[in-house]
């Protein structure tokens, strides 16, 4: 039930700043296919040995064009012309309850500390771990103990690191508390031992997105240089992200492993890097030519379902899964992702899988439109969507089970917000035009 206690605030309501690289069309048109594109023709043009992983090359052809078209469908379903009627004046606007973001806060922290109770409890393990994350964080990974119920909470500290940054630049400071504070940072410490203990890079990038497309929006931009730096973000975040990747490898598998049989570091990098994206498209393609399909056992699009405790397996047994050999027979296990573009095919099949994306861009550009527009706590599951579009060369977030809690949390919180009333703010910076500037609007 929604909670409709309005708290009066003096402060003046900001409107969602308008960047045209948040735009699905963008993202999709302008980033997605002509990458798709490019590991395509890199493909083709070294017949698969663009990438060191042991397996058969598949990623061209019919196939390869299969997934082009559903990338072509997410695309065209980002045009979609369904979109909220924004209101001409802003005097309003929805922020997660004080109580209840709190609550999200405590529960994250409750799941790290059961996650990685065994490395807390045993000093010399965690030592050992971050010393050398290369094989002993890979035998913690396969000899920990996680419970899908409770390790899972982990996961809910990315709702509440949206919903705290939505709530401290969109204008919704009133519901903010000294224990918030305190409960961001734990959270962001529990985040960066995630990355170093366990090896989790995606981790990082998570907790990145969560706050950098809410201060994309509403941060204060005191420079100019700051402002004519904003729309060539994405390619900062793109070096970045080979950063991160570098020091990550560095000492995942660099120091204990290639060292010794690669001449130069950073051209190990940049094949790694191309491995993790080339590779998965090129499992994902060669599953739909090895096997037939569809299969209908939503192995990806339901994958969260099949993974809950009582009810999973009972799902996986009415949708008839079965485990995959492909991996042994022709993948190779250090680069096991399947992409998140044609194992929809092999669960819904082609008109099935079309129909999904373009479904799936139109519900992203509906709920762009509405952060954009009035930028209410709704809007702040556009998260997904950016999550969704980042990873879907190599799975499909939606689908997976470290969404699940993601978008319960977002359920929640809209449930239970709290709504701010800006009775001093001036109209003239709330009213109209707050998407003029967003030339991709269909």
């Amino acid at each position: 039930m929604i909670n409709r206690n309005i708290i009066k605030a003096s402060n003046p309501l900001r409107p969602a700043r308008p960047v045209w690289w948040m735009h699905p069309s963008a993202i999709v048109c302008v980033f997605l296919i002509p990458a798709y594109l490019l590991l395509w023709w890199a493909g083709v043009a070294t017949n698969g040995e663009i990438s060191t992983a042991k397996s058969l090359f598949f990623l061209k052809g019919n196939i390869a064009l299969l997934g082009l078209t559903g990338l072509l469908a997410l695309g065209l379903g980002t045009f979609s012309p369904i979109r909220p009627s924004p209101a001409r004046v802003i005097t309003t606007r929805n922020f997660v309850g004080p109580n209840l973001l709190a609550t999200l806060g405590v529960l994250a922290l409750i799941g790290y500390a059961y996650w990685f109770k065994d490395l807390l409890l045993h000093p010399a393990t965690l030592l050992a771990a971050l010393k050398n994350s290369g094989s002993v964080t890979y035998a913690l990974r396969s000899s920990m103990e996680r419970s899908a119920g409770i390790a899972s909470l982990a996961q809910l500290g990315l709702p509440f690191l949206v919903l705290y940054a939505h709530a401290l630049w969109a204008g919704g400071k009133p519901v903010l508390t000294k224990l918030h504070r305190w409960l961001l940072i734990g959270i962001l410490l529990s985040i960066v031992f995630r990355v170093f203990a366990w090896g989790e890079r995606l981790a990082l990038v998570e907790a990145a997105v969560a706050i950098g497309f809410v201060w994309v929006s509403f941060g204060e931009l005191r420079r100019p240089w700051m402002r004519r730096l904003m729309p060539w973000l994405p390619l900062i975040g793109v070096v970045a992200v080979v950063l991160l990747f570098a020091v990550g490898e560095y000492f995942r598998s660099w120091a204990s492993h290639y060292a010794a049989t690669r001449t130069t570091f950073w051209g190990f990098i940049l094949q790694r890097l191309t491995n993790y994206y080339f590779t998965a498209l090129n499992t994902g393609a060669g599953m739909l030519t090895m096997y037939e399909w569809p299969k209908y056992t939503m192995e990806t699009t339901l994958l969260w379902v099949h993974k809950l405790p009582v009810f999973g397996p009972m799902f996986s047994y009415l949708m008839h899964l079965r485990p995959s050999s492909y991996m042994q027979l022709y993948g190779d296990a250090e680069f096991n992702n399947p992409s998140g573009v044609f194992p929809i095919f092999a669960d819904l099949g082609i008109a099935g899988t079309l129909t999904l994306m373009l479904l799936l861009g139109a519900l992203a550009k509906y709920v762009y439109s509405t952060w954009r527009d009035s930028a209410t706590i709704g809007g702040t599951m556009y998260f997904l969507f950016l999550m969704t579009f980042m990873e879907l060369f190599r799975y499909f977030y939606l689908g997976s089970p470290r969404c699940f809690m993601v978008v319960l949390g977002f359920t929640l919180a809209i449930l239970n917000s709290v709504k701010v009333n800006y009775e001093h703010s001036n109209p003239a910076q709330i009213s109209g035009g707050l998407g003029s500037g967003d030339r991709l609007t269909a």
